[in-house]
């Protein structure tokens, strides 16, 4: 556990919330989830790897956020 004052609690809470919002609505964005045909590539991405990679990068990144904030 961090020893902080209570002013750069608050000031790390705000800011924490508005990196989880803006985390959150790039999940929106991006889609965690592709429907692609078989064979395909998802559109964006240069191989199935890279969009799964991506969507793992985001939502660890969201969660990470949220364990910090708790």
């Amino acid at each position: 556990m961090t020893t902080m004052t209570v002013t750069d609690a608050l000031a790390e809470l705000t800011l924490l919330e508005k990196r989880i919002d803006s985390a959150r609505g790039n999940l929106d964005d991006n889609t965690l989830i592709a429907v692609v045909e078989v064979g395909k590539v998802p559109t964006g991405f240069k191989s199935r790897d890279e969009h799964a990679t991506q969507a793992r990068a985001a939502l660890q990144r969201v969660d990470t956020l949220i364990a910090r904030r708790r």
